[in-house]
C-alpha cells in the first residue's frame, strides 16, 4: 500500500520533483527539477550520465522487486537492511558508471554536494540521498575502488548462485518448519497403502536359513512417499539393506487432517520366512 500510494503521488507530481530521479519500471524516465534549468552544464552532465546508469542497470525494476518482498517479509529486520543496502550499492555503481566516463572525482564530489536537498521515500531513484551521502562521497574519493561493472557472465554466475542459495535455504526452513505426526494423534486420519513391494532373501541369509523380522521407522510424505527411512530392529545386513529397498518403492495414501495431506511417523514389519 505505502508503495503504491508513493508511486501515485509521485506520478501527480512528477513535474515538480525537487531532487534529480528516475521514475518508471518498464518505460523509465529522467525527471529533473525545475531548478535544473540554471544549473552548470558540468552539474547537469553528471546528473544525467549517474541517472542514465540507473535505466542501463534496470535499477527502477530493482527496486520495485525488493520492495515488494519487503512487503512479504515486514517481519524481517535483515530484508529491510538488505533492502537499504542495495539501494547504497545501486547508488554507488551509478556513481562508478559517471566516474568511468571521465569526471574527475573531485568534481562529481561536489556535484553530488550540489543536487543533494531532499530525499523522496518513493518508488523512484533521487540521484542523492542524504543518508547514504557520506558513504558515496567516501566512495568517490577512494581511487583504489574499481570502477569497471560486472560482466554478463559474472552476472549470470552470481544470479545463479543466489538462486541456488535462496532454494536451498527455503527447502532446508520448509522440512524444519513441517510438523511430523504420529498415527495416533487426535484428528489424524491414518495413511493406507496403495502398493507395497516385498523385500526378497538374500542368498547368503538363505544358506544360513536365517528367519526372522526387520522394523523400519520412517515418515509417510504429504505426498504419499516413503522418507527418513531407518533401521530400528535389525537382522541381517543383507536383510536389512533388501527391506529398506523394498520400502522405497511403497506408495501411500498420505495421513491427513482437517482434509489435508500431512507427514507423519509409522512403522513397518517384514518378515523374513524360510519356505
Amino acid at each position: 500500500m505505502r508503495l503504491s500510494i508513493s508511486f501515485l503521488l509521485l506520478y501527480r507530481t512528477r513535474k515538480d520533483v525537487t531532487v534529480p530521479l528516475v521514475f518508471g519500471i518498464l518505460h523509465p524516465e529522467i525527471l529533473l527539477p525545475k531548478s535544473a534549468k540554471g544549473w552548470p552544464a558540468k552539474v547537469l552532465s553528471s546528473v544525467v550520465l549517474h541517472e542514465q546508469a540507473h535505466i542501463r542497470r534496470s535499477d527502477s525494476l530493482a527496486q520495485f522487486f525488493i520492495q515488494v518482498s519487503c512487503a512479504f517479509l515486514w517481519f524481517q529486520p535483515l530484508a529491510w537492511y538488505a533492502a537499504n543496502k542495495s539501494a547504497e550499492e545501486r547508488e554507488k555503481a551509478c556513481d562508478d558508471y559517471v566516474l568511468a566516463s571521465g569526471v574527475p572525482a573531485d568534481e562529481y564530489a561536489s556535484h553530488l554536494l550540489f543536487v543533494a536537498k531532499e530525499f523522496i521515500p518513493s518508488a523512484a531513484l533521487p540521484m542523492a540521498r542524504p543518508s547514504s551521502l557520506e558513504t558515496r562521497l567516501r566512495a568517490v574519493a577512494d581511487e583504489r575502488r574499481s570502477r569497471a561493472g560486472l560482466s554478463r557472465r559474472w552476472r549470470i554466475a552470481l544470479l545463479a548462485t543466489t538462486a541456488a542459495s535462496v532454494l536451498g535455504v527455503s527447502s532446508l526452513l520448509g522440512q524444519q518448519a513441517e510438523k511430523i505426526y504420529n498415527v495416533g494423534d487426535e484428528g489424524i486420519t491414518a495413511p493406507s497403502v496403495l502398493h507395497k513391494v516385498d523385500p526378497d532373501y538374500t542368498p547368503e541369509a538363505k544358506a544360513e536359513k536365517i528367519p526372522g523380522s526387520v522394523t523400519l521407522a520412517f515418515e509417510i510424505a504429504p505426498g504419499g512417499l516413503p522418507r527418513e527411512i531407518k533401521v530400528v530392529e535389525s537382522l541381517d545386513r543383507g536383510l536389512d539393506q533388501n527391506a529398506v529397498a523394498a520400502l522405497r518403492q511403497w506408495q501411500f495414501k498420505p495421513a491427513t487432517r482437517e482434509g489435508r495431506p500431512v507427514a507423519v511417523a509409522v512403522r513397518v514389519k517384514f518378515q523374513f520366512q524360510l519356505r
